[in-house]
C-alpha cells in the first residue's frame, strides 16, 4: 500500500479505513483528525501520553496507512498545516498548567484563553474549508424549494441560526424543533421531498436522532448539508456536502465560534445566490400617445 502524498489524501485514507481499525487505532484516528496541528509539532511520546496509548500503537497506525513509520506521516502534517502566530499563541495559553494567582494575570485569564482558542480555530477554519465546498453547499440550499434545518443539543443553535436568517432572506424554511406541541420531528421530517434540502448540525458525541434522519434522507435522494466537527463525524459520511468546524482546545467547554462563523458564511453565500437569481426589475414602458391625442 502506497502512503498518501497530501494531507487531504491522508484524511480521506483515515476516513476510508476507519471502520476496519481496532478500537485503539480508532482513538488515534480521532485524535489525528481532531488535532492535526498537535500531530505536526508534538513528540511521539507526548502524543501517546495524551491519547493514552503506547508509542508503538502510533507507529502501527502510520504503517496501516502505508507509511514506513510515524515520523514519515508526521512530516506530511508539518508540510501541509499552516502554523500561524495565532495558533502558537493558542498553544502557549491553553497548554499552561494552572497555578496560584494565574487568573489575576491578564495573559493567563480565562477570557484570554478562550479568545486565543477561538482565534486559532478560526484560522484553521479558513485553511480547512475549501471555498468551492462552501459554494456547493450554498447552491444546494438556494436551489431547493424549501430548506429544513435540524440540530439538537450543541447543534441546535447552529441549525436555528441558519434557518432563522434564511427566513429573513425570504427563503422558505422549516426549523425542525418540535417546540410548542408541533408535530414530532420524525413526522415533520416525512414532509421533506427531493426538491427540498436538509441542513443538519451535530457535534461529538453526536445526537442519534440527527444522525439517523440525515442518513435516511440522504438515502432517499434528498440533498443534505452538514455542519459538524470533522471528517470522522457520522454526518460527514452521509451528507451531500459536509462543512467541518474543528475546534482544538484543552478547555472542557468547547467554543461555538468556528461553527457559528461557518454558519454565518454559509447563510451569506445562500443570500448572494438568491439575490443573483432574482429577475431584474425594469421600469414599465410609458404609454404611447399619438399626436392627435396630444392636440386634444
Amino acid at each position: 500500500m502506497k502512503p498518501p502524498k497530501t494531507y487531504d489524501a491522508l484524511t480521506r485514507a483515515i476516513v476510508v479505513r476507519f471502520d476496519s481499525l481496532s478500537p485503539q487505532l480508532r482513538s488515534i484516528a480521532h485524535y489525528a483528525t481532531d488535532h492535526p496541528n498537535e500531530i505536526a509539532i508534538t513528540t511521539l511520546a507526548e502524543i501517546a501520553r495524551r491519547i493514552d496509548v503506547q508509542p508503538s500503537s502510533l507507529v502501527r497506525f502510520a504503517q496501516t496507512l502505508g507509511f514506513a513509520g510515524f515520523s514519515e506521516m508526521q512530516r506530511l502534517y508539518r508540510s501541509q498545516l499552516m502554523l500561524s502566530f495565532a495558533h502558537y499563541r493558542d498553544r502557549a495559553t491553553t497548554g499552561l498548567p494552572h497555578r496560584e494567582g494565574a487568573a489575576d494575570a491578564p495573559e493567563e485569564s480565562l477570557l484570554h484563553r478562550f479568545v486565543a482558542d477561538s482565534i486559532g480555530a478560526l484560522q484553521r477554519l479558513v485553511d480547512e474549508v475549501p471555498a468551492e465546498r462552501l459554494e456547493r453547499a450554498a447552491k444546494l440550499l438556494a436551489d431547493s424549494r424549501q430548506v429544513y434545518t435540524l440540530g439538537q443539543g450543541r447543534g441546535f443553535p447552529v441549525a436555528f441560526f441558519v434557518g432563522f436568517n434564511l427566513t429573513r432572506l425570504q427563503k422558505p424554511v422549516v426549523i425542525l424543533d418540535g417546540v410548542g406541541g408541533t408535530l414530532p420531528l420524525r413526522q415533520m421530517a416525512d414532509l421533506i421531498t427531493p426538491r427540498d434540502a436538509l441542513l443538519v448540525s451535530s457535534f461529538w458525541p453526536y445526537t442519534p436522532l440527527v444522525v439517523d434522519l440525515a442518513a435516511e434522507k440522504a438515502q432517499a435522494g434528498i440533498p443534505v448539508v452538514a455542519i459538524t466537527d470533522g471528517p470522522l463525524s457520522p454526518l460527514a459520511a452521509k451528507a451531500t456536502v459536509s462543512l467541518e468546524a474543528r475546534y482544538e482546545s484543552e478547555q472542557n467547554l468547547r467554543s461555538f465560534v468556528p461553527a457559528m462563523c461557518l454558519a454565518q458564511a454559509l447563510t451569506m453565500a445562500v443570500g448572494e445566490r438568491l439575490e443573483d437569481a432574482e429577475p431584474a426589475t425594469t421600469a414599465p414602458p410609458k404609454p404611447h400617445r399619438s399626436r392627435r391625442a396630444n392636440r386634444q
